[in-house]
């Protein structure tokens, strides 16, 4: 920054008098009575004045000596040239001066990177206040970023959830189950900083909906997909329920069903013995995945049906074992066991199926989530084990036996499982329906 004092020993010649003298004077319109270029000591702040741009008509550079004005010079035009080097023609020297120092003030804003001396980054931003406007001018770009610090810092400004989800593009292309516990060590090798886990989880989040889609253009294909799926393999069952909604020719999605031939016909091969059970769907959608499931005689699993559903209620297991019961058990002499969780929706519904219900067919509860409640209900290791050996003993007397352990240990447990019927959750007592199989596991 230039400081410029003004002498106040020196009056300024005539000519100085008025900036009127100047042939452009009449864009000085109101400072006539201006009597001198200086008329007491003062000082004026030269920064931001030093400019050279000779493209810009519109710009000059003047080189302001870092010195004060001499006394000793000769005469004022020697001590204005000795001072000053102006780039282009002006009328008035004197006038040029009050022009500029008192008046103007060019001030160009600009930023640059913060490690930009550090790691060579070159970028910066320049602009210019547009008072028309209102509003800052961008002049000059130079970008973008090419810093990266060598020190291992958390996060970056320029490490956002879309260039990291463009970094994990081919992870979650090769495993569509990718998890969220390698994002975070994946982006801190390559790149050296450590992301937080609320952004490793929006970043891989950008990546699999670029690679998947989002739910709300899956939901979009799921009807072309169905169509697909039946032209693939025929006679494959596709079942909707719509909900309609104020808008012709829209519907909303509350369930579909499907379920493959194949399976379908596999069914009579195979135990008459279906596990379901329901899943989440972990997604900010709270829907569920209904299935059913069945074993060989070598253990293997066979997928029966599928649904989606909203939620996991009276309704949609209803909907559901309706469907199980038309397109897999279409004969009144198909006989059936319904192995299923204890929830209180699909209890319900079973009144509402007949062929779930004896004599056609029987339900029976998961002998893992009984123990797992009986747990939850009285917190001890040793009547749980209990518990599951009395669930899993063929032999009624040492059935009971295991009760009267039980009964000797929590009397108040025996009234527990007292309120589940004995045929429900014991093979002891299961009249043979469930030819050994214990748990939903499969499902």
């Amino acid at each position: 920054m230039g400081r410029f004092e003004i002498n106040e020993d020196y009056p300024g010649p005539s000519s100085y008098a008025s900036p009127s003298n100047y042939a452009g004077a009449s864009s000085f319109a109101g400072l006539s009575d201006y009597a001198g270029p200086f008329s007491h000591a003062d000082e004026v702040e030269l920064e931001g004045l030093t400019t050279n741009n000779p493209e810009n008509d519109d710009e000059f550079s003047i080189e302001v000596m870092m010195d004060v004005l001499d006394n000793n010079a000769n005469g004022p035009t020697n001590q204005v040239q000795d001072h000053f080097d102006l780039n282009m023609p002006v009328a008035s020297e004197p006038t040029n001066l009050y022009s500029v120092i008192p008046f103007f003030e060019v001030t160009h804003p600009e930023v640059a990177c913060k490690y930009g001396e550090k790691t060579g980054c070159n970028w910066m931003l320049r602009g210019i206040f547009k008072s028309n406007m209102g509003l800052f001018k961008i002049t000059r770009y130079a970008g973008p970023h090419t810093c990266l610090m060598n020190e291992i810092s958390v996060d970056h400004g320029n490490l956002g959830k879309s260039m990291i989800a463009t970094h994990l593009l081919g992870m979650v292309c090769q495993d569509p189950t990718y998890d969220i516990e390698f994002v975070q060590q994946n982006v801190k090798d390559p790149f050296g900083f450590e992301i937080s886990y609320h952004k490793a989880c929006q970043s891989l989040k950008v990546a699999r909906e670029q690679v998947y889609g989002t739910w709300g253009s899956s939901v979009q294909k799921l009807s072309r997909f169905m169509a697909f799926l039946q032209k693939l393999n025929p006679r494959t069952v596709v079942e909707w329920l719509n909900l309609d909604t104020n808008r012709p020719g829209v519907q909303i999605l509350h369930y579909v069903f499907w379920a493959f031939r194949p399976c379908i016909e596999g069914l009579r091969c195979f135990r008459n013995v279906i596990s379901v059970d329901g899943t989440y769907l972990y997604t900010k959608y709270k829907h569920k995945l209904l299935m059913a499931v069945t074993l060989d005689a070598n253990q293997q699993v066979l997928p029966l049906a599928f649904a989606l559903v909203d939620e996991e209620s009276l309704a949609s297991w209803r909907c559901f074992l309706e469907m199980l019961a038309k397109h897999l058990l279409p004969y009144d002499d198909d006989r059936v066991c319904l192995i299923s969780d204890r929830h209180g929706g699909l209890i319900s519904s079973i009144n509402y199926v007949p062929a779930f219900k004896f004599p056609r067919g029987v339900h029976r509860f998961c002998l893992r989530h009984v123990c797992s409640n009986f747990n939850k209900k009285f917190s001890n290791i040793r009547l749980k084990d209990l518990c599951w050996r009395a669930g899993a003993e063929v032999n009624s007397r040492k059935f009971e036996r295991i009760m009267t352990e039980i009964r000797d240990i929590e009397r108040g447990s025996i009234n527990w499982l007292g309120m589940i019927e004995k045929t429900q959750w014991t093979l002891s007592h299961d009249g043979g329906w469930r030819t050994s199989i214990l748990t939903t596991n499969m499902s």
